[in-house]
């Protein structure tokens, strides 16, 4: 395999949008950080070819991933940070759980633990991928409210015309249950609501931060140099 080509293939799994680093999981073969693949590998060759249309092959490709034993699919929740796993991952395992209390229905339950499944995925990926950051950095109007950074930051001052059923659904999806569910429960629901709306922000802030990282990196010139300090090693730090 060409160094071109190799080279790719490990640009592309530094890409933060790919794969997440374990903040202290290594892999006692290389010792080279965990790396945990954003998607599936068929969703990510895909990408792999539409990045690099003259790099290796399909089956290059999954045996190079293949023999990457710090390269894997999520087992354990041991290389999520606090907030993805307490507000991300937990949240909706207690979401399950009052389902589970709720509806007695076997058909109807599976239905709704369809749809909190469907949420989950929406939140984890693809409402990353519908928000628009400039290359440089900067953020622009979008004309759809629930994907506009600038609304987010509360910056906007344009009018929005259009609005994401996905996005849509976290909202109609906790008003349908909050009419089902128990008084006791309504406490709960309305507290994994508030997580779930933190967890979104953590979303954005993420991708934003990325995206920042990413341009101050194409600014980088042959006497500059960036620094990156995540916040286990702030903790040593300190």
């Amino acid at each position: 395999m060409s160094e071109i080509k190799e080279r790719e293939f490990e640009l592309f799994f530094q890409n933060k949008s790919n794969v997440t680093m374990s903040s202290y999981k290594v892999d006692s073969k290389t010792n080279l950080p965990i790396l945990y693949l954003q998607d599936q590998k068929e969703a990510l060759w895909t990408k792999f070819e539409e990045t690099y249309p003259n790099g290796m092959k399909k089956t290059s490709f999954m045996a190079r991933l293949a023999n990457c034993s710090h390269i894997k699919y999520r087992e354990d929740l041991g290389g999520l940070c606090l907030i993805c796993n307490d507000y991300g991952f937990e949240a909706f395992q207690d979401l399950i759980a009052i389902a589970r209390s709720t509806f007695n229905d076997k058909k109807r339950l599976d239905g709704i633990i369809n749809r909190i499944e469907n949420l989950r995925r929406h939140m984890k990926r693809n409402f990353e991928r519908e928000l628009v950051i400039n290359q440089d950095g900067t953020v622009s109007h979008d004309e759809c409210i629930n994907h506009c950074l600038l609304y987010a930051f509360g910056e906007c001052k344009y009018y929005h015309t259009s609005r994401c059923t996905e996005c849509d659904e976290f909202f109609e999806f906790f008003n349908f249950l909050n009419t089902h569910v128990s008084s006791e429960q309504k406490i709960n629901l309305d507290q994994i609501k508030e997580k779930l709306k933190y967890y979104l922000s953590h979303q954005v802030r993420k991708v934003y931060l990325n995206a920042q990282f990413k341009s101050s990196l194409a600014q980088l010139d042959k006497d500059g140099a960036i620094i990156v300090v995540d916040y286990k090693m702030m903790d040593f730090m300190e």
